[in-house]
């Protein structure tokens, strides 16, 4: 370690008069930073003579280094750690490289490499800003420079639109249609993208245009079932809405009688349609119109919607032109329904027989087994024989069963 020290003490006991007399300041021409970095990165300074002091000296400043690093930071030049005492004073000089010393090395042994990196710097700035300049002009065109404002053309007719379009550079494509409630039919309802949204520069907008209000004509559903009716609804694209029940003396049960709207009218999608279903024919309470006359009966029920059927016999019991009977004489039937009706002719017509010359005994007994009743009476030429001489009603007439004949007799 001493024999390493010397030199630099030497140097140093020699400049310790010049520095009472000199003040240091740091150096930063271009040799000697090349010096400081070969140095390791010391800072050179520059010796500044007093010219008053009477010490011998030449008037030229004298190049000095910062204190040195510790041992373990600097080695000397064969390897071996210490002062690095060849470098540690450089001798007086100007500073100034000798012409076509370009070796990278000056006639004193300093590395002269650091002057050629400062030279090589603005080109490495200019480079790395040409790139920067170029990534963000790629950035700006990849985002934003090759797009361009998608024009509105909502509201046009097609023509119109391609021709706005075609004026900012782009191309329409017709999408499939669209109904609309506001926009009429053949305009445009939408476009992709959107008025104002960006598109690539030369590129296509998607037009959907207007198939105008969307109207459904409800469909026929008059005699369907109701499961019918509902999936023709469905089918036509309308809603199904309330089922009613209605009696119908023409619709059978269960079906369809009417729909409201009605079948043909224009409605928008999804519009509830109520129907009217049948519950069949009216119920009617039957009046018993046994013992009336049958005219009345007859045209009374007629009247009420049945249909009706008479019929005529003889009856003992019940005047001509009587409702003897009727079927069904009570309960609910329905319009269309039949009701018999059975009218008398009275009673039986029986032939009087011819009982004239004959006894009263044997008339009577006659008359009696015809069915009559029998009333003998005298004639006004009686004289007691006892002969039937007329009858009332007379021989061949016909009566009533029951009835009574009269016999005069003489």
């Amino acid at each position: 370690m001493p024999d390493i020290l010397a030199p630099a003490e030497a140097a140093r006991a020699a400049l310790v008069d010049d520095r009472e007399h000199t003040r240091t300041v740091p150096r930063h021409d271009d040799l000697h930073d090349a010096r400081a970095d070969a140095l390791g990165g010391d800072t050179v300074y520059e010796q500044e003579l007093d010219p008053h002091h009477d010490g011998p000296h030449d008037g030229r400043s004298r190049t000095l280094l910062a204190p040195p690093r510790p041992p373990q930071q600097r080695r000397s030049d064969d390897g071996v750690p210490g002062w690095g005492s060849d470098r540690l004073v450089r001798g007086l000089g100007d500073g100034r490289d000798e012409p076509g010393d370009h070796d990278g090395w000056d006639d004193d042994g300093w590395d002269d490499g650091p002057r050629r990196r400062r030279g090589r710097g603005p080109l490495a700035l200019l480079l790395v800003l040409l790139l920067a300049g170029a990534a963000a002009g790629a950035g700006w065109w990849f985002g934003i420079g090759r797009y361009t404002d998608a024009p509105a053309v909502l509201g046009l007719s097609q023509s119109a639109a391609e021709s706005r379009l075609e004026t900012a550079g782009l191309d329409l494509r017709v999408g499939d249609p669209a109904y609309s409630e506001t926009v009429p039919r053949g305009r445009v309802v939408s476009t992709d993208p959107g008025p104002g949204d960006r598109v690539l520069q030369e590129g296509t907008v998607t037009a959907v245009l207007s198939l105008g209000p969307e109207r459904h004509d409800v469909p026929r559903l008059a005699g369907r079932s109701l499961d019918a009716a509902q999936q023709a609804l469905l089918d036509a694209r309308l809603g199904f809405g309330d089922a009613v029940e209605r009696f119908s003396d023409t619709v059978p049960e269960g079906r369809v009688v009417r729909s409201n709207p009605a079948a043909g009218t224009a409605l928008r999608r999804d519009a509830a349609v109520d129907v009217v279903v049948s519950k069949g024919p009216r119920p009617i309470e039957v009046r018993d119109w046994s013992g009336e006359d049958a005219e009345e009966a007859e045209a009374a029920l007629e009247k009420a919607g049945f249909e009706v059927e008479t019929t005529e016999e003889n009856s003992d019991s019940v005047d001509a032109g009587t409702v003897v009977s009727q079927s069904p004489d009570s309960g609910t039937a329905v319009k269309g329904d039949t009701v018999e009706l059975v009218v008398s002719k009275g009673p039986v017509l029986v032939e009087v027989p011819d009982v004239v010359r004959m006894g009263v005994a044997a008339a009577r007994s006659r008359l009696e087994a015809a069915g009559f009743e029998v009333e003998v009476r005298e004639s006004d030429l009686y004289i007691g024989v006892q002969y039937v001489v007329s009858t009332d009603p007379g021989a061949g007439g016909r009566a009533p069963r029951g009835s009574t004949v009269t016999i005069n007799i003489v």
